[in-house]
């Protein structure tokens, strides 16, 4: 696919050094990174701090207040700022961010979440992560007009009501454990296996709030000119699809 592959763009975050990417190249080597597990024959992702673990609860608090400045993958100059009510992981006092800009049902996604993890594994304390939803379908993304993943939007829906019960990142990796399988019924089971209460978790379900998150967060990736899946911003500066832990990891390694 024409989004496989490398880095495009560039920008700074705004407690980043402006010099970040000027006349400095990547550090020959970078601390070597975990394998992803298989697990029951599929490669799941990798769960912090040690690969292969299941998550527990998600880190208390909201997401850092961190505004961005990027170049876009059509060239033009955008900023956004993080939202409080973002999912993160990893260190708030970071002063690097990676921010991934996903799909629940998009299978580049979830080969990328597990390079992620194992970032995570080996930065969590000095760098924080994050994700923020674009679901390729437009029942719950203005941005995107073919109906390219049937679950989107209901997953993405799901994981806003684990969040409320602060077990996103749990239910994030058996969504894309079990990625072929994402219709309701699943999903809940999904949230409980997580650790969600099953009624909270109904009541949130048949309400719109989620929605709501979901469709602002793909309003603030079409302004990015986010155009699919998955999109990672690191301190700024955009890769997509495929670029590797090692390939991230020597851009974190510049920024640290």
């Amino acid at each position: 696919p024409a989004d496989m592959w490398g880095a495009s763009g560039g920008g700074s975050i705004s407690r980043t050094a402006r010099h970040l990417w000027a006349g400095r190249s990547a550090p020959s080597r970078v601390p070597a990174l975990p394998s992803p597990r298989p697990v029951g024959g599929i490669d799941a992702p990798p769960a912090a701090p040690a690969v292969g673990e299941a998550r527990g609860k998600d880190p208390k608090g909201s997401a850092p207040a961190l505004s961005f400045t990027v170049k876009t993958e059509d060239g033009n100059e955008a900023t956004y700022e993080l939202d409080p009510d973002d999912a993160w992981s990893g260190s708030r006092e970071a002063k690097v961010a990676v921010v991934m800009f996903g799909d629940l049902e998009c299978g580049y996604c979830k080969r990328t979440s597990a390079e992620l993890r194992r970032l995570e594994a080996t930065y969590g304390d000095r760098v924080l992560f994050v994700f923020k939803h674009f679901p390729m379908n437009p029942d719950c993304n203005a941005g995107v007009k073919n109906r390219k993943h049937r679950e989107a939007c209901v997953a993405a829906k799901a994981s806003v009501c684990a969040k409320e019960q602060g077990v996103f990142w749990a239910f994030h990796d058996l969504a894309y454990k079990n990625q072929h399988q994402l219709g309701a019924d699943y999903l809940r089971t999904y949230a409980i296996d997580a650790g969600a209460d099953g009624s909270l978790y109904d009541a949130c379900f048949a309400s719109d709030a989620p929605l709501d998150v979901i469709r602002h967060d793909a309003d603030v990736g079409s302004k990015l000119d986010i155009h699919g899946t998955p999109r990672i911003f690191i301190n700024g500066k955009l890769y997509r699809s495929g670029s590797s832990a090692e390939v991230m990891a020597r851009a974190i390694e510049v920024a640290l």
